[in-house]
């Protein structure tokens, strides 16, 4: 499926310091290209 995705910035939050968002993240969407979870990558673990 090709479309936009669905992605809440509020998901973010507990990756937000002062200095902005850092780290590599894995992100996963579902069928319908809506937000299911997000996590740090693993060599940033």
């Amino acid at each position: 499926m090709v479309g936009r995705s669905n992605f809440p910035a509020r998901v973010l939050r507990p990756f937000v310091s002062h200095q902005g968002i850092q780290g590599t993240f894995e992100i996963t969407f579902d069928a319908g290209l809506k937000f299911h979870s997000i996590r740090l990558a693993q060599e940033d673990r």
